[in-house]
């Protein structure tokens, strides 16, 4: 495709979805329901809108996979559009997908993984009186945020252009890349100012 009209009457011909907000469960529920009936009407090419702030790193991991499954299970191909941000759980959704656009203003967020947990009183209190309980506990919870990482390291390594040492720094730090930055780094294919 030649020029932005082209681009735009493409999206706008297939099947759009959009990833808006918080990545998480209902997103996914959402995301699984409209890959599912894809699959099933055999539509071959749908475009995401991504536009969010990131959320829950399970919600994005299982998002990236949905979206790598329906490509290679259903030959679904997804075109992504990043229209402001792609931060955090929402860089899974985006290296889901098949071609990545970002438009010249948007931005893209990469960070050590986190995880939030909810704890109940009575769970804390029994965790507090017992240290082998709680120690074996934080152990778990390390070796949770350690494999998410690590899957999230070589999503990196295997979808973009980074060098070992740029997939290694969202380990240590927060990185924020312009769009022509994510470019080069190989996390979008095309930039487009509008």
């Amino acid at each position: 495709m030649n020029t932005l009209e082209q681009r735009i009457s493409l999206v706008l011909s297939q099947p759009l979805f959009v990833c808006r907000g918080d990545v998480g469960c209902s997103l996914y529920d959402t995301m699984l329901h409209h890959y599912t009936e894809l699959a099933n009407e055999q539509v071959k090419t749908c475009s995401l809108v991504i536009d969010s702030d990131g959320g829950n790193v399970e919600a994005g991991l299982d998002i990236y996979n949905l979206i790598r499954l329906s490509s290679i299970a259903s030959g679904i191909t997804t075109t992504a559009f990043v229209a402001r941000a792609s931060h955090s759980a929402a860089m899974l959704v985006l290296l889901g997908c098949d071609y990545r656009i970002g438009l010249s203003e948007s931005r893209y967020l990469m960070h050590p993984v986190t995880r939030s947990i909810s704890i109940n009183i009575p769970f804390l209190n029994k965790m507090l009186r017992n240290k082998d309980q709680l120690d074996e506990w934080l152990k778990n919870q390390k070796f949770e945020i350690s494999l998410s990482q690590n899957w999230i390291s070589r999503i990196y390594k295997d979808r973009t252009n980074m060098t070992d040492e740029m997939v290694l720094l969202p380990t240590k730090k927060e990185v924020l890349l312009n769009a022509e930055q994510a470019k080069k780094a190989g996390l979008i294919n095309e930039v487009i100012a509008i």
